[in-house]
C-alpha cells in the first residue's frame, strides 16, 4: 500500500492543499495521522485516493472516472 503526503495527494487529485485539507476535515477522504495532535503529519493511502475518485464521478467533470481508472490500474 502506497502512502502519499498531503502535497503528493493534492498533486495527484489536481487540487490545492487547502481543498485537500477541507476534504480530509469533512471526511471525504480518510487519512492516517502519524502522531498525536492536530499538527501531526498525515498520509493518505492510494486506495483512499482511488475510492474518492471513483465516487466523485459526476456530469460536471466526466474525466474523473478516467482518472480513477488510471490510479486503480497502477
Amino acid at each position: 500500500m502506497k502512502l502519499y503526503t498531503r502535497k503528493e495527494a493534492a498533486d495527484t487529485l489536481r487540487v490545492g492543499l487547502r481543498t485537500l485539507d477541507r476534504w480530509l476535515a469533512d471526511g471525504r477522504i480518510q487519512c492516517y495521522r502519524l502522531g498525536a495532535g492536530s499538527k501531526a503529519p498525515v498520509r493518505i493511502s492510494e486506495d483512499q485516493l482511488a475510492e474518492y475518485l471513483a465516487n466523485s464521478q459526476n456530469e460536471k467533470n466526466p474525466t474523473m472516472h478516467d482518472r480513477a481508472q488510471e490510479i486503480i490500474e497502477r
